[in-house]
């Protein structure tokens, strides 16, 4: 464990697979998807958009918690998350192929990069606890993110140029788009290849019993997880936590655009600059995030982080109407994003039992997934009833005070203690715990 190798290895899988987030869906799919779609078609271009956020969000939400239990079982997150890094990875690649009278085809390839991208999440995720000591977890998971951002970032800006440049170069914007496009796809699958060489399953304690079929044994393990997600009471606070303050978080980063472009008459050059700022700056602030949470603990340094993004909507709301406000507003959000977020998986890896990993972190996926909707709905009816952007921004800000106040109930030495104890639980039974509710041997 702590072997430098293998951190930096995982970490730069991070540095790879950003560049689906970055390039492919935050900025020139969906304007490209949106550009070729017939405008008669039976489905407008952003119904096809929305409708594949959906698909493919829907996918990840019911099969992640699947795939982890059978992970889990099975001593496979090696295997697994090649198969869903390849699938990812290549269906980017292959977005190459979409031309004007492919479009439908371009939606299809996206639905699957984000199944792939969301599947091969869970299991590196279930890596950490296995590469990273409990005392540097915070350390190694904002290294992790920070490296992300600096990576996505940089091929997002590579992506930028080309496109500003495509007729000099002798290109058309559709080619550009293309290029860069499956660009992030090798990027993905290049910087996976670290990962792919270094890290391999940790010993199973023992072989699964003969006839047992993994699939049947992942839904059986899904309903016994549900269970002991109740009986580890930190996980299922922080769980609730993380749902309610990453649900504004998620939403302030997916309506920033509206945000400028609506409010501030801002143009796409405009906003795409502060998007590459906060790409830079996020990764900084990750490892940033990481040191100070080796001093004051994981916790107090994510409610510190949800106090500032409090202060960043209420900003929004009162005092930003310019251009040059609308960049310090971008810096405030860069200064706590990658923090908030690298933070809350190390702190969640506190509270996963060693022997559970990819099976418990599926939960932690779902609740990443579920954020996705629940803060644009939110946004979306105030907005419609007040016609304000401004004043749908603002609403947000219940889900960071909401959030916080849970936290602030979680207990990081009691989590830690449950984690320990059922991991000595499940050595003590490993031929049959995986199939085992935790309430059925509770009293052993």
């Amino acid at each position: 464990m702590d072997d430098r190798k293998k951190i930096l290895a995982w970490a730069f899988y991070d540095w790879g697979n950003s560049a689906f987030s970055t390039t492919v869906i935050g900025v020139i799919l969906q304007t490209y998807i949106l550009a070729i779609a017939p405008p008669d078609a039976p489905l407008r271009g952003a119904t096809l958009w929305s409708l594949g956020l959906v698909v493919s969000g829907l996918f990840s939400i019911f099969l992640t918690p699947i795939l982890g239990a059978v992970a889990d079982y099975s001593n496979s997150k090696k295997k697994l998350w090649t198969i869903f890094m390849l699938l990812g990875s290549l269906s980017t690649a292959a977005m190459f192929t979409i031309t004007p009278e492919a479009y439908l085809w371009g939606v299809a390839l996206s639905v699957l990069a984000s199944i792939g991208f969301s599947g091969a999440f869970v299991f590196y995720n279930a890596f950490l606890p296995e590469i990273a000591s409990e005392a540097r977890r915070d350390q190694v998971s904002s290294l992790g993110f920070g490296l992300g951002y600096l990576g996505g970032g940089i091929l997002l800006a590579a992506n930028l140029v080309l496109l500003l440049f495509a007729d000099q170069l002798g290109l058309t914007t559709g080619m550009a788009s293309r290029i860069s496009l499956a660009s992030a796809g090798a990027w993905w699958l290049i910087f996976s290849l670290p990962m792919w060489l270094t890290i391999h399953d940790a010993p199973r304690a023992a072989a699964a019993p003969k006839g047992v079929n993994y699939l049947t044994a992942g839904f059986k393990q899904l309903s016994a997880t549900l269970k002991e997600v109740r009986a580890l009471p930190q996980v299922f606070r922080f769980l609730g936590a993380f749902l309610l303050y990453n649900s504004g978080i998620q939403t302030v980063i997916g309506l920033s655009a509206t945000f400028g472009q609506q409010e501030l008459g801002l143009g796409q050059a405009t906003i795409a600059g502060v998007f590459l700022m906060v790409q830079f700056l996020a990764a900084v602030s990750a490892i940033a995030f990481g040191r100070l949470a080796r001093r004051i603990g994981a916790k107090r340094a994510i409610v510190l982080s949800l106090i500032i993004w409090i202060v960043v909507v209420v900003s929004a709301y009162l005092f930003v109407y310019q251009a040059w406000q609308f960049w310090a507003l971008g810096a405030g959000v860069a200064l706590v994003l990658g923090g908030s977020q690298a933070l809350s998986r190390s702190m969640y890896a506190q509270f996963v039992p060693v022997k559970q990993t990819a099976e418990l972190f599926s939960f932690y996926e779902i609740s990443d997934k579920l954020s996705g909707p629940v803060g644009p709905l939110v946004f979306a009816v105030v907005n419609q009833l007040s016609g304000s952007v401004r004043l749908g921004i603002l609403a947000l800000i219940v889900f960071f005070i909401l959030g916080l106040v849970i936290l602030l109930g979680v207990n990081v030495p009691s989590g830690m203690a449950d984690a320990r104890r059922k991991t000595a639980f499940d050595e003590a039974r490993a031929g049959n715990a995986l199939l085992q509710p935790l309430s059925e041997g509770a009293g052993d």
